[in-house]
């Protein structure tokens, strides 16, 4: 059974804005929850909040009214964006998270094309699970590599999650075609 498990910068406010790096992972973990739960807020955050649900169901309130979020399923939601969400049916809940800022930190999600409030389905994906529990060894290390190593697994991350939604939404056709 997994636990728990919470990592942050510093013992200070978590929820920042910083410009003064490229990329800065203000905190990460994972969330196991056993009990109904819900989240909201209507102000956002001041950084980005990425989810990858890998257990249990979560509802979602988007533009569109409530969506179901499944294993499999991550969501961005941008600075300043108000978001919703709460435990969906029997079971635990099981999702990684981050929250990230820097003044590269937009450019990282429009080129990666990471959509603000969106469902993105990418898979089961050992390697951004991986990548997570990558950068919570980065968090009990803290060595002198700490800030470039984070921001090599955010970006991985991020990567990887735009790979998987571009192939989930490419015909076979159009993949074999690349391939040949």
């Amino acid at each position: 059974m997994q636990e728990a498990q919470a990592y942050f910068l510093s013992m200070g406010p978590d929820n920042v804005n910083r410009t003064d790096r490229s990329l800065v992972v203000n905190c990460t973990g994972l969330c196991v929850l056993p009990q109904p739960f819900s989240n909201r807020t209507e102000a956002g955050r001041e950084d980005y909040y990425l989810q990858y649900l890998v257990k249990g169901e979560m509802a979602v309130w988007l533009d569109g009214g409530k969506r179901l979020m499944k294993p499999g399923q991550a969501i961005l939601y941008y600075p300043h964006t108000r978001y919703h969400y709460a435990m969906h049916g029997p079971g635990e809940v099981q999702y990684y998270w981050v929250h990230f800022t820097g003044s590269e930190a937009a450019a990282l999600a429009e080129e990666c094309r990471l959509p603000n409030r969106t469902l993105m389905d990418v898979g089961n994906s050992s390697s951004i699970r991986l990548d997570f529990e990558g950068l919570f060894q980065d968090f009990i290390v803290r060595d002198s590599c700490f800030s470039l190593s984070t921001a090599a697994k955010l970006t991985a991350i991020c990567v990887e999650l735009s790979r998987r939604v571009e192939r989930a939404g490419s015909s076979p056709s159009e993949t074999d075609s690349r391939i040949y």
